[in-house]
């Protein structure tokens, strides 16, 4: 709870010390969008089912700041009422959230028959600094009628590197297989603020002809 550009000085050293803001580094945004197939909400599936893609060791996303998520997403019908909601987000590796990003309603889905049909749907609330094993994903949050079935777009093989489909039930290990998931994120590196001491300096004139340096 420090002030940014604070100045602390030790009352019994004079050490000067800077408090340096936390920073962010340029924006970088990754996609997945190599699909040939589509994975399923649908009739069977209960409530908090989530379908996203893990992202495994020796991904360049791990220990990046997640600060938007977006599927490409359709639905096979009209349906009912369409006010079924998705949540966007993030599940560790036991398939607990710990971080949603936003929802869409089913309603907001276009209709096609085919994963060249989907749109790409966005959501950016918060941000998430994304750890080895995570999982990126979409959750329905409530149990597919038998009258509606909504589309993910994946790739029906292994393509993406450091990544693999994850099908579960919120607060169930997940289910992996050697498919990807379509996404994208926007995410950046962050620089934690940090304290720096101050240099300090001695009169050194009479052997050095000049000002040291003591730290």
């Amino acid at each position: 709870n420090v002030q940014d550009n604070s100045i602390l000085v030790e009352k019994d050293t004079g050490r000067r010390y800077w408090r340096t803001p936390e920073s962010s580094g340029a924006d970088t945004t990754t996609t997945n969008s190599n699909v040939n197939d589509v994975a399923h909400f649908e009739g069977a599936n209960p409530a908090n089912s989530v379908i996203g893609e893990q992202i495994t060791s020796g991904n360049a996303l791990i220990g990046q700041t997640i600060t938007s998520l977006s599927f490409w997403l359709y639905k096979l019908n009209s349906g009912s009422s369409g006010t079924e909601t998705f949540t966007f987000g993030v599940w560790n590796s036991s398939g607990a959230n710990v971080h949603e990003f936003g929802t869409v309603t089913r309603g907001e889905l276009p209709q096609g028959t085919a994963f060249g049909n989907a749109v790409k749907f966005t959501k950016s609330t918060g941000s998430y600094v994304l750890q080895t094993n995570d999982i990126l994903g979409i959750r329905t949050n409530s149990a597919p009628a038998s009258a509606w079935t909504v589309e993910v777009t994946q790739r029906d093989s292994d393509v993406y590197s450091d990544g693999q489909r994850a099908i579960f039930v919120q607060g169930v290990t997940p289910t992996t297989s050697a498919k990807d998931i379509g996404f994208e994120v926007v995410s950046n590196t962050v620089t934690p603020a940090t304290w720096t001491m101050e240099p300090t300096f001695r009169d050194d004139f009479s052997t050095n002809k000049g000002w040291t340096n003591l730290t």
